[in-house]
Formats: C-alpha cells, structure tokens, sequence
C-alpha cells in the first residue's frame, strides 16, 4: 500500500491469525491479531482490541461484519466516527465481550464511504437522505418513553439507511407501538422502521416487552432485534428465528400484526408514535 501512492488505504481486518479450532464460538482460544504500523495515509481496522479474539457469530456473519455491512450504508458519517459507530455497535451486540480496534497514520482530509449529508441533498438523489431524523426518531421521547413504558429494551442507536421518499411503501417509516398484546393478553410489541427502498426492501428494529398472563416454558425475556425483509402486497414478513411475523399496513396512523406459531395465528393492532 506503501508503494501505491494513494492518499487513503483502508484494511480491514475480521480474522484470526493462529489456531481457529481453539474454542467453539470463538475464533481462537487465545491469543489475537497481531498489531501492525500503518504507512501514511493508511487506517487499520480490527475486528478487535489486541490480544483479544473476534467471535464467529452464530447466523453466518459474525458481530462485527454485520456491524460493518449496516453501518457503511449510513450517509454523513465520516471514516472515524463510521469505524467508532461499529465499534458501539460489536460492544453492545457481544455485551463488552468483544470491542473493535482502529490503528491509522495520519490522514489528510476527510473522507465519507455513503457521502456527506449536504453533497446527497444537494444532487437531489432519488434515495433521500433520513438519517439524521431517524437517528432523532430512536432517541424520541416519546417513542422512548412508550419503550419503557412496555419494557421494551430498544438498542441506545438505531442501524439506518437511506429512503426512497417516493416509495409507495414510504408510510410504513415511523415507530409503531401495539399495546394491547397478542389476542388482547400477549406481549405488548413495538416497531422501527426506519427505512424503505423504491422495491420496497425494508430495516428496523422490532421489540416486545415481557410476558403477560399464563406463558408456557421456555419463557423468553423481553427484547429488541434488527430485522431486514422486503414488502408487497400483503405487507412486511420476517422470521425472527422462533416465529414468523407480518406487519400490514391499515392507513397512515394504524398497522396490523400477526403472528404463527405452532399452527395458530394471533394479531395485535399497533398505531403510529412519530
């Protein structure tokens, strides 16, 4: 990279570098990536800290490549606080057990993977950008309040990507709180979407609070998940990994949900918070 003479080079790093058959889940047993100077102009990013191991994952990318594929898409961020916003996200996911690392020699000027907030607004782009309002929109309030009032555990920051405006899905963004449960007793459950493309590929964050009423073993606790799906007709569908979820759309202000599990088939009704 030395020798290229460019102004930037970028390394990333998601890799172990001896025994990968250490220990299950993990990328090694002991031991890490080893430390390396950066020629000028040159920033290294590790998967994490020295003398650490990075984690597999268990869904086919490991924490800090998802981290790295979501957070890329994110406009107006610049390399450091891009690399800083993977590295909050991996800490968070792994519960401090893994934490990111960024080496780099000095780097003169500024430089955006997703461009900058003002040059995506100035061209106008079909793809508009919403970041800053659905960064405000997780942090709002009253869609906090309303998660705390559930018991729904929403991460600190939400994963955002840019939206098609014009998009005729464009009414499912906002957050989306159902508080009268599953069937009327269920879990209380809440909805992020926080971006929708022209073919209607869809992101967010859905949570549900903890159990109400009579529950049968295993009793799982109350939680938030990042989910990607793609829309039509019928409405949002994804599978969490236990169950298989569908959000459609009744006007601007009311969703409906359903759920199947086991064979059955339980609904709750969600209205729009922002």
């Amino acid at each position: 990279m030395e020798g290229a003479g460019t102004t930037l080079n970028i390394m990333i790093l998601d890799a172990c570098r001896n025994n990968p058959f250490g220990g299950r889940g993990l990328r090694a047993a002991a031991g890490g990536l080893a430390q390396m100077q950066a020629p000028e102009g040159t920033l290294l990013v590790y998967a994490t800290q020295p003398g650490s191991v990075a984690m597999d994952g268990a869904d086919g990318n490991s924490p800090f490549t998802k981290a790295l594929a979501q957070t890329l898409r994110t406009p107006g961020l610049d390399l450091f606080r891009l690399f800083n916003e993977v590295g909050l996200q991996v800490k968070r996911t792994t519960a401090g057990a893994q934490q990111p690392w960024v080496s780099n020699s000095p780097i003169d000027g500024e430089f955006y993977i997703a461009g900058r907030v003002s040059e995506l607004r100035k061209e106008g782009s079909a793809q508009v950008l919403n970041t800053q309002e659905q960064h405000v929109l997780s942090m709002d309030p009253m869609v906090r309040t309303a998660a705390e009032r559930l018991r729904i555990p929403l991460p600190e920051k939400i994963p955002v990507s840019q939206s098609d405006p014009t998009s005729k899905f464009a009414d499912y963004i906002g957050a989306w709180v159902g508080e009268s449960g599953w069937d009327g007793t269920g879990r209380q459950i809440m909805v992020i979407v926080t971006s929708v493309d022209a073919v209607g590929r869809v992101e967010g964050v859905y949570g549900y609070g903890p159990p109400r009423g009579v529950q049968t073993p295993p009793i799982r606790p109350a939680t938030a998940i990042h989910f990607t799906a793609t829309i039509d007709q019928a409405g949002i569908k994804f599978f969490t990994g236990i169950v298989s979820l569908t959000f459609r759309l009744v006007n601007r202000t009311s969703m409906q949900a359903s759920v199947e599990k086991d064979g059955r088939l339980s609904t709750q009704e969600l209205h729009r918070l922002k």
